[in-house]
């Protein structure tokens, strides 16, 4: 394989992977490095020893990769696209200043210069900026490129749209012509079709249903498999770059056989754990706020100061949800239908207050601590709805397998949409991909993107 070949997969499949430690470890490293070099080199420092701008630079980097994390820096949509990871960057060592005072000086109670502070911060700035200018000029020099074989379909529509839109984000490079290629040349062998592939620089090769039936194409794949590309069907290709699945084209019957392991037993075990002690503590820590909403909720309109509602559950089970009421009552003693419009007048002025923020949502707090709920999960929909979608749209039952969140993935995503068709599907692809893949680590980056897409909403 010549070198250049290999230098662009490794790059490529590197820059461009899901996984996110790559980012998180080498902007810990770059952030460490920038912070403790620009402190160290300030003139205004030299009362401060070497290892307190060691452990400022620690704390700091830490800082800024964990909110990093919550900003969507390391999200591949963020990573190339200038705008959007100068905003990131900027944010988050904002952020990881403050946190990084509020350690030094009411944690640890160090005396350590603000000038060490603020120059260590911007030349972690400035640092972080350089590093990810400079990945992006390296996916520039080389290309991610796949190619997709077989018929066309609905899915592989979309992703030949990629190529149009690749200055703008990922840098895809979909080789129409590689295709085209391909079925005009039906007497080609194994070697010469190899050969092809490795001039064209192809990472993947995507194939269709249609294709998996052609025996020219499976012999494509394997002559692709053979200079070291990677082989994957359209759906699983279409579910690693959009973080979803195409619920639409999706049947019962391929997601029967996904190979999703319901039982998790260890996952599901620390998964509620966690909702346990973080739901008791967040109890706890936030009584006080609850009762405030409680008391403003029961004199600001008539009547009671909980919406009980029926949700579907996981497994189809039905439970009561707990929400703070932000709707006035109706002439017969009961509030209006959940759905609102743009300036509903049946919001109340508090409920104006609180929707925004999802203030109206900590009451979910008792039906996670009862097993009904966790943190992080499909969003629980109206018990109804749930009975006539599933009739129109049966592949909608596999979101109850696993438990309904106070957040997930659809909401940070496509945000709180009303109870229609086209809502419904869009959310079905982030949910099932939820399904599909939820872990931990999942669990912990949905909370944290959660908590700054909210601060995005308050204006």
């Amino acid at each position: 394989m010549p070198i250049s070949r290999k230098i662009s997969r490794v790059l490529s499949e590197l820059l461009l992977s899901k996984d996110l430690r790559f980012y998180f470890v080498s902007d810990f490293a770059v952030s460490f490095m920038a912070f403790s070099l620009v402190a160290g080199w300030n003139p205004r420092v030299w009362m401060q020893t070497s290892a307190e701008i060691w452990i400022s630079s620690l704390v700091f980097s830490l800082s800024f990769t964990g909110i990093a994390l919550g900003t969507g820096l390391f999200e591949r949509e963020h990573r190339f696209y200038a705008k959007s990871f100068i905003r990131s960057i900027a944010i988050s060592c904002v952020l990881a200043l403050i946190s990084t005072l509020f350690v030094i000086y009411f944690a640890l109670f160090w005396k350590i210069g603000r000038f060490l502070l603020v120059f260590g911060s911007i030349g972690a700035l400035v640092g972080v900026l350089l590093y990810h200018w400079v990945l992006s000029l390296v996916l520039n020099k080389y290309p991610y490129r796949f190619v997709v074989i077989g018929e066309a379909s609905p899915i592989t529509q979309g992703l030949r749209g990629l190529g149009k839109r690749a200055k703008k984000w990922m840098n895809y490079l979909h080789l129409n012509e590689l295709q085209e290629w391909f079925f005009a040349n039906k007497n080609l062998s194994a070697d010469q079709l190899a050969h092809k592939i490795q001039e064209s620089r192809v990472i993947d090769v995507v194939m269709t249903d249609q294709a998996a039936k052609d025996p020219r194409a499976t012999e494509f794949a394997i002559a692709a498999m053979q200079v070291g590309c990677r082989v994957i069907d359209e759906v699983g290709f279409y579910s690693e770059i959009h973080e979803a699945f195409p619920s639409q084209i999706l049947s019962q019957n391929w997601f029967v056989f996904a190979g999703i392991d319901t039982r998790q037993n260890w996952s599901n075990f620390f998964k509620r754990i966690f909702d346990l002690s973080f739901a008791s503590v967040c109890l706890v820590v936030l009584s006080p706020l609850l009762l405030i909403l409680a008391f403003i909720v029961m004199v600001s309109s008539p009547g009671p100061v909980l919406f009980i509602q029926e949700r579907q559950g996981r497994y189809r089970k039905p439970f009561k949800i707990l929400k703070f009421r932000t709707m006035k009552l109706d002439v017969n003693g009961s509030e209006n239908p959940p759905s609102t419009r743009a300036n509903d007048p049946r919001v109340t002025w508090i409920g104006r207050l609180m929707r925004p923020l999802h203030l109206d949502e900590l009451p979910q707090i008792w039906n996670i601590l009862r097993g009904e709920m966790s943190f992080v999960g499909p969003r629980p929909e109206v018990y109804s709805f749930t009975q006539e979608i599933i009739r129109e749209v049966p592949i909608y039952e596999f979101r109850c397998l696993v438990r309904p969140g106070l957040t997930g993935l659809s909401q940070i995503r496509v945000g709180y949409t009303l109870d229609n068709v086209e809502a419904t599907f869009t959310k079905l692809a982030y949910d099932l991909y939820y399904v599909k893949n939820h872990s931990f680590v999942m669990d912990i980056l949905i909370i944290l993107r959660t908590a700054f897409v909210l601060t995005k909403k308050v204006h």
